[in-house]
């Protein structure tokens, strides 16, 4: 295991399937909205699995779409985490793993299911002063998921000395398929986030990650994190540097 295979490992976890291809075949297949998160998967299939992969975009669904028919590669992935949808597993190997490889695990998930959200101005009411204010700048940083293995990743991220809220659980009513598991979210304390050296690797949420510790005045990621990001293509010196 090393760190690309760790941030596979995470993503697959989160938005990843086996799933059947042509003349019977099983394929590995991810779809995200950030076409560099698709690429980077691409990237590592082809240089640790030595596998062809099809990268192509759904206009219609607003996402990419990242496919690998490699053996080896289904092989992997359905022995660490099972087959698919919610019988899908937590990979018990990461828990021994150490710290940078745990960190690019969870970079996967949260590159996947994991959320980040920012807003300016925000209004709310004070129920006791009877009175609307306005807050200058308001941040949450979170993980949610159907899978009852939410736990494992709260226990995750703990480990590395992020603190974090209570499990809450909510019924999807608007879903079109019967049987929808609850939706299970969690959020994260940012500055522990950032202390502990976590990260998102999209750059979508990455930015995000950036306003947040500059709004709020954050220590920057260490070297260790730095040189960790180094292997990802589009984090160039430029970009750490503004991190």
């Amino acid at each position: 295991m090393n760190e690309k295979r760790a941030y596979l490992l995470g993503f697959h976890l989160g938005d990843g399937c086996l799933t059947a291809g042509p003349r019977g075949s099983t394929v590995v297949k991810y779809e995200c909205i950030d076409e560099d998160i698709i690429e980077l998967c691409s990237s590592i299939l082809f240089s640790e699995f030595g596998s062809d992969v099809t990268v192509r975009e759904n206009p219609k669904k607003h996402v990419f779409i990242c496919v690998s028919q490699k053996l080896s590669v289904c092989e992997w992935v359905e022995s660490l985490v099972g087959f698919a949808g919610y019988s899908k597993r937590w990979p018990k190997l990461i828990e021994g793993c150490s710290k940078e490889l745990k960190i690019a695990f969870l970079a996967g998930l949260m590159d996947s299911d994991g959320f980040i959200s920012i807003k300016y101005g925000q209004k709310y009411w004070h129920k006791k002063n009877q009175r609307y204010y306005t807050q200058r700048f308001m941040s949450l940083i979170g993980f949610c998921n159907t899978a009852p293995w939410i736990v494992n990743v709260v226990n995750l991220v703990q480990s590395l000395g992020v603190k974090t809220g209570g499990i809450k659980e909510t019924i999807r009513r608007k879903s079109g398929y019967k049987g929808t598991m609850p939706m299970k979210k969690v959020y994260f304390n940012e500055k522990s986030y950032i202390d502990s050296g976590c990260f998102f690797v999209g750059e979508r949420k990455q930015s995000k990650l950036r306003t947040i510790a500059f709004e709020k005045q954050l220590s920057e990621p260490s070297e260790s994190i730095r040189q960790t990001l180094k292997q990802f293509k589009w984090f160039n010196e430029d970009v750490l540097r503004s991190a």
